[in-house]
């Protein structure tokens, strides 16, 4: 499937993201949120923005939120579970670990380019001082877990990736993902499925100990 076709799909469901558990007013506000901080950004996003463009009254959205940082913190950790679930969607039921490494890797990129919107959400919040906030107040919860940097972790514990620091591991898996999605998205590329084949492929070579070349 090339990106046009993908655009295409993206485009007939775009603000469709469906959130599990969560009310329609709720969901209303953030599709909203993360549209309009996708145009204006964090400091130019108001709650009055929200509501309105979320057809919902300002009293609502703040039953539900104290005030922004509190929504966009958690609408952060909605994002993340909506990632999780999309990657790691009976991925148990994998047992080879290259097949999950290239399957979680593939996923992650078509999450991408299906919900761009959420995608620079989110590329947003990890640079933004929010990340802060959130790593500090969530610190010793289960909300800070992180699935793919366990997944990683487990590729050295069973000998399967070589044992580098977790975060050359993290940049190497997710930065080349998240590059390539960048590069589709923005520059208008057209990668393929054999593209993305041949790219988890090489950071495979890299990071795996199939490779008899042994980083220093």
């Amino acid at each position: 499937m090339t990106f046009f076709e993908l655009n295409f799909i993206y485009i007939c469901n775009r603000m469709n993201v469906r959130f599990r558990d969560i009310n329609e007013k709720k969901a209303a506000i953030f599709n909203t949120t993360i549209a309009l901080i996708g145009e204006h950004g964090f400091h130019g996003t108001s709650m009055s923005m929200i509501a309105k463009s979320a057809q919902v009254a300002t009293g609502t959205i703040y039953h539900y939120f104290p005030s922004k940082d509190c929504l966009i913190e958690e609408l952060h950790l909605e994002c993340k579970k909506f990632l999780n679930g999309q990657i790691f969607e009976n991925i148990s039921e994998i047992k080879d670990y290259k097949e999950k490494f290239f399957t979680i890797w593939k996923r992650f990129i078509h999450y991408g380019l299906m919900q761009p919107d959420m995608f620079g959400f989110l590329e947003q919040f990890y640079s933004s001082p929010y990340m802060e906030n959130i790593k500090e107040k969530f610190r010793h919860s289960a909300i800070s877990e992180n699935n793919i940097h366990d997944f990683l972790v487990e590729g050295v514990k069973s000998k399967q990736l070589k044992d580098l620091d977790i975060n050359i591991l993290l940049t190497a898996y997710i930065g080349v993902a998240t590059s390539t999605i960048r590069i589709i998205l923005y520059a208008k590329v057209n990668y393929t499925e054999t593209h993305f084949d041949q790219l988890i492929q090489i950071v495979w070579d890299g990071v795996s100990n199939e490779n008899k070349y042994e980083v220093q």
